[in-house]
């Protein structure tokens, strides 16, 4: 039986939550549906869903993907830079 745990510091979570409505947020300013959007970076509507409720975080190609997409910087959309 695995009993570790995992702990994550507030300004990782802060990050995580910043990310999905960040990525909703330029989405519907685009005028994106999450289907257009998914399309337009090579993922399922399920994965856009996915990722602006924070339940997975993409990978690191698909961020760079969303990035150049949106025409905003990676560390934008991780929430590192304002």
């Amino acid at each position: 039986m695995n009993t570790s745990r995992k702990y994550y510091s507030i300004e990782v979570i802060t990050m995580v939550y910043d990310f999905g409505m960040t990525v909703k947020r330029l989405r519907k300013q685009k005028g994106w549906s999450q289907e257009t959007f998914g399309r337009k970076i090579g993922v399922s509507k399920g994965a856009i869903s996915t990722y602006e409720r924070n339940v997975k975080i993409p990978s690191a190609e698909i961020i760079k993907i969303m990035a150049v997409t949106f025409g905003v910087s990676a560390d934008h959309l991780l929430g590192l830079k304002k």
